[in-house]
């Protein structure tokens, strides 16, 4: 019926209450509070739904075979993506478990954690953008007027989302040495798991792309692909060069690389072939984030905690942050000039 507003705000509520209830949960019941965060979240949604909505909802049984095959084929594709996604989410940790053993995926959870918590937020915010977009392919199916949904939002989170990863790496030493140190182990790992979600959230409208222009098909495949390299990355990283939970924090972090490259450029062909504009273009998404893990770098070295008590490192914490806003400033004016989307 049209109400994308409705669903829009829906979408980012949804999002920010489930982060919040996975923080607070995962403090009060540990790993399983992930699950639990999960389950009252959906609780309320669906509550919410059921009061907020005015249409009656009406079961009845009914099959149109044409449909149901055009369903079918568009949908099949897309089940097969669902599956080899998850697939794809958990080849680390099916790994771990192989080579590593239990204690390892226990040091490994708190990235997963971090991980977890950071993700639903382009998820959200791109929930509220995708209605429109396929709205208005729906309208003329003219690839050249959805172009700025593919480049505007994924230009917004490559310069922004890099703040949020940058926060997450000052601020998660801080609750692991205070709240949780018996996983001080696995925080390298969970800080390359982090930098992660970085190349996640750019992937959400080149993948609604290609669901619009039927070639739902190539997410399957690009998805095997990073399936099959997170393998060899992580046999070689962690069997051969013995770096343990970091190598597969690490091949998890190539592969999603590797994945973001590919959807990219293959979605940015249907509007040039030029190798250069491909080249520049990737660029400017990816300088961002090598630019927040130069300044992390730095800080790590110079001005780094001291863990010589909670009130101080706390506040050492908001300078770090500060020191990261200043730092990333230029680069949200740069923004601003290309999309006019950040009022500064």
């Amino acid at each position: 019926n049209n109400k994308f507003i409705f669903l829009s705000k829906f979408n980012v509520a949804a999002s920010v209450i489930q982060a919040v209830f996975t923080f607070f949960f995962v403090m009060l019941y540990g790993y399983k509070g992930v699950l639990y965060a999960l389950i009252a979240t959906a609780i309320i949604g669906i509550a919410f739904i059921f009061i907020r909505t005015d249409e009656k909802i009406r079961f009845s049984i009914w099959i149109d075979i044409k449909e149901l095959a055009r369903l079918l084929k568009v949908g099949f594709p897309l089940f097969l993506y669902d599956i080899v996604r998850t697939f794809f989410l958990t080849i680390d940790r099916m790994i771990i478990l192989i080579f590593l053993g239990r204690e390892a995926m226990g040091l490994y959870s708190i990235g997963i954690l971090a991980y977890n918590f950071l993700t639903p937020l382009p998820r959200g915010v791109y929930n509220v953008i995708f209605p429109k977009f396929y709205e208005e392919y729906g309208k003329t199916e003219d690839i050249l007027k959805i172009k700025h949904y593919l480049v505007k939002p994924t230009m917004v989170f490559a310069y922004l989302f890099p703040l949020v990863v940058g926060v997450g790496t000052v601020l998660l030493p801080i609750l692991v040495k205070y709240v949780l140190p018996q996983y001080t182990k696995g925080l390298m790992a969970a800080h390359i798991l982090i930098v992660s979600t970085f190349f996640y959230s750019l992937l959400f409208m080149w993948g609604y792309f290609l669901i619009a222009v039927y070639k739902q098909s190539k997410m399957v495949l690009f998805n095997l692909i990073a399936v099959a390299l997170n393998a060899c990355f992580s046999f070689v990283y962690v069997k051969v060069c013995k770096m343990g939970i970091n190598g597969v924090a690490l091949s998890t972090l190539t592969s999603n690389f590797i994945l973001s490259v590919m959807i990219i450029c293959y979605v940015f062909s249907f509007y040039t072939k030029s190798a250069r504009l491909h080249f520049c273009f990737l660029s400017k998404l990816y300088f961002p984030i090598l630019w927040m893990m130069l300044v992390i770098s730095f800080m790590r070295h110079f001005y780094y905690y001291n863990y010589a008590s909670l009130s101080g490192d706390i506040l050492h914490a908001f300078s770090m942050v500060g020191v990261l806003l200043l730092c990333h400033l230029p680069l949200v004016y740069y923004l601003n000039r290309q999309t006019g989307i950040v009022a500064i």
